[in-house]
């Protein structure tokens, strides 16, 4: 290392540094020094004495004569020689290429010479280059330049294989262009000028078409290259097939539109939607179902079992044969129950429970349900029944109407001539023994007639109301005609207390059905009750008349009460009452501008009926 002293300290620690071989020999070819780098790529060790080599020792024999007859030669003429010179490696005795660059120094200190020599091993540049192209290669990305003042291109191997062209065929800017897209021609044109004239660079993608006229989707990178002088004289980048990304890009921005317009349909949904995990954790619930079940939009359900949407009397059930049906066959569908979660209402739905499978594996995923409110569809249900209910009844007195008419004809001509007869007959035997007799026969043949009449004015029925004012103690008085047969035979007491000045605006035939059924309805109620009554009183407030008909019985237990106005609902056995329901009569209660409910008055069973002063 004597020897060394006249080499600058810096510059033998860059030396040093270096990952390239870096070697000095006198003059007489004898190995003076090799750095780190050159050592490992030798192989020789870090404290390895090199005195004994000479510079020919590093070059592989076949390399010798060049060595010897060319590069030494020149560079003791004080000429730098670059050449590439097959080298071996001590170690391993492996032959391989270094890129030398030798030259002679002949003026060192002391009036010394040496040689020094720079090499760079082949091995990592092609082992890159070679990683670089089959990285080009399976990313099918290529380089190309351009050159400004000629318009010629120069392209790689990959660029050639996108354009699908020959390498034989030399192409220019113009024909390059013309693989693009129509529309995509003029954007390219634009930005390879703009690269041209300002530098700016690109980084675009755009849609191609190669010599057999398929579509890809290529990205091209342009990089202007300059001149000493900053003069811009080629263009250099980049190009690579994306097709594949691309389509990928598309479809997955199909899928997410779809997806988007899925969730404004979901989201926007008047029904009930919600979706579970495979293990029925509620994960999502759109906005529909949140307000059915009364559940704030940022509250979270992952907590939530999904049988707590279900009344409490119905989980069970829905454990036993919703969950296993879903776990079996992955579907299930039926009418069944929600109940709100602040009111505790119970909500008619009808609910649908389905499976989610994974579309590749068709393994499950989680689980859906879509459920719709029918209170609305049940409420229509309801009213559509009622209305049936007052078509059969409206059958049944018309068919009703039609006998009573025969039947007044049939009575009505005899009893006048009844009546006549009595009349005469009184007059001749009056103040006699048998006055009283023919009298009792009179009353007995008047009250015949009232009971026809009833019975025609019972059995005529319309679709629409026809109102007109009565009084309420005439018509309660009629219904206790056509019903003292019945309460008779059962031995119950008809009372009336409505007033015989009180009057109402109704339709009297409809208002004389609905007192009918109650009045009916007590006396089936309290047939069997010893001391058995039934009582109509009424009540009068400013624009208004209840009646009540109120019976001798203890009221009606709360579990009843809850389903009196419910359509068919009834206690009695069947071929019993008018047929006319609870139901249909508070529904012509309320077409009065009224109402029919049930209230317990003084402990006993009473129905209250609400109408409507006479309008003035």
């Amino acid at each position: 290392m004597e020897r060394l002293k006249y080499l600058d300290p810096l510059l033998m620690k860059v030396v040093e540094q270096s990952s390239d071989f870096f070697g000095i020999a006198d003059e007489n070819g004898t190995a003076i020094f090799v750095n780190g780098a050159g050592r490992k790529i030798f192989g020789l060790n870090e404290d390895q004495d090199i005195s004994k080599f000479t510079m020919l020792d590093f070059i592989a024999s076949e390399d010798h004569e060049k060595f010897i007859n060319e590069v030494l030669p020149q560079a003791k003429k004080l000429e730098k020689v670059k050449r590439t010179i097959s080298v071996k490696n001590f170690l391993t005795g492996e032959v391989f290429k270094m890129d030398f660059d030798l030259f002679f120094q002949g003026d060192l200190p002391n009036n010394t010479s040496a040689f020094m020599a720079f090499g760079k091993d082949q091995r990592i540049s092609i082992t890159n280059r070679d990683r670089l192209e089959s990285i080009g290669k399976a990313l099918k990305v290529g380089s190309w330049e351009l050159n400004v003042e000629t318009n010629e291109v120069t392209w790689s191997d990959e660029v050639y294989e996108i354009y699908g062209v020959s390498k034989d065929i030399p192409v220019d800017k113009v024909q390059g262009i013309n693989f693009y897209a129509p529309h995509e021609q003029t954007r390219i044109t634009e930005l390879l000028d703009l690269c041209i004239r300002e530098g700016k660079p690109f980084d675009e993608e755009f849609e191609f078409f190669n010599q057999s006229g398929e579509k890809l989707w290529v990205r091209s990178i342009a990089t202007p290259v300059r001149k000493f002088d900053g003069e811009i004289y080629k263009l250099a980048g980049t190009f690579q097939n994306i097709t594949h990304k691309k389509n990928l890009e598309l479809e997955f921005e199909k899928t997410l539109h779809r997806l988007t317009l899925f969730e404004a349909v979901i989201e926007n949904s008047t029904d009930f939607v919600g979706i579970a995990n495979e293990n029925f954790t509620p994960i999502y619930l759109n906005p529909s179902g949140r307000n059915l079940l009364g559940i704030p939009l940022d509250k979270e359900i992952s907590d939530l079992q999904i049988e707590e949407c279900y009344p409490e009397d119905l989980r069970e059930s829905v454990k036993n044969e919703i969950f296993t049906t879903m776990q079996e066959k992955g579907y299930w569908e039926g009418e069944t129950y929600f109940q709100h979660f602040i009111t505790g209402q119970r909500i008619p739905v009808h609910d649908i429970h389905f499976q989610i499978n994974d579309p590749k594996s068709q393994e499950p995923l989680g689980h859906a349900t879509i459920t719709r409110d029918m209170t609305k569809q049940k409420e229509v249900q309801r009213q559509i029944e009622e209305d049936k209910l007052k078509i059969i009844q409206s059958s049944k007195l018309a068919t009703l109407g039609e006998m009573a008419a025969g039947v007044a004809h049939e009575i009505n001509n005899p009893l006048a001539i009844t009546l006549t007869a009595i009349s005469v007959m009184n007059k001749k035997f009056k103040d006699t023994e048998f006055e009283e007799y023919f009298l009792m026969i009179k009353n007995s043949s008047e009250r015949i007639a009232r009971i026809v009449k009833g019975l025609k004015k019972f059995s005529r029925s319309s679709e629409t109301l026809v109102k007109s004012v009565f009084s309420p103690r005439d018509l309660v008085m009629d219904c206790f005609d056509l019903l003292t047969y019945k309460s008779a035979s059962t031995d119950i007491e008809l009372i009336n207390e409505v007033p015989v000045e009180l009057e109402v605006y109704a339709d009297e035939v409809q208002v004389e059905q609905i007192i009918i059924n109650l009045i009916n309805n007590s006396i089936d109620e309290i047939r069997n009750q010893e001391s058995a009554w039934v009582k109509v009183l009424y009540k009068e407030e400013r624009n208004s008349i209840t009646i009540t008909v109120q019976d001798s019985g203890k009221g009606i237990n709360d579990a009843t009460v809850e389903k009196i106005f419910d359509p068919f609902y009834t206690t009695k056995v069947v071929g019993e009452g008018t047929g006319l329901g609870l139901s249909v009569s508070q529904q012509i209660a309320k077409e009065h501008g009224g109402d029919l409910y049930y209230q317990k008055l003084n402990g006993h069973t009473a129905f209250h009926l609400e109408l409507r002063k006479r309008e003035v």
